[in-house]
């Protein structure tokens, strides 16, 4: 499944390719929001026995303990953003839904 959602290619022929070309964007977006809150918490509290200023974590220290309290806080902001994406996408005024609609018919 991680491929269909990188390279936005649906798992399945009856899933309309654009809708979820729209939910992986946002997925992504989504992720990507995540990884940034966890990096964020890394560098206000660094894992200790890293050198000051240094970017790159040693395998054993991608999730120290202390990082593990906030996977529940980073998990919650990927969702919350997945939702905000959404809403963003489905309220704007320019949302093809009606010519989705039409593709899909012809495609079945």
């Amino acid at each position: 499944m991680r491929e269909h959602l990188r390279l936005l290619h649906p798992p399945a022929a009856t899933i309309n390719m654009h809708v979820w070309r729209v939910m992986c964007v946002a997925a992504l977006n989504a992720m990507d929001a995540s990884r940034r809150y966890i990096w964020a918490m890394h560098r206000a509290h660094p894992t200790p026995g890293l050198p000051p200023g240094q970017t790159v974590l040693p395998y054993a220290a991608i999730v120290p303990a202390p990082m593990g309290a906030h996977a529940g806080a980073a998990a919650r902001r990927a969702v919350a953003a997945l939702h905000a994406n959404l809403h963003s996408f489905v309220m704007r005024t320019t949302c093809p839904l009606r010519t989705w609609r039409q593709r899909g018919q012809r495609m079945h």
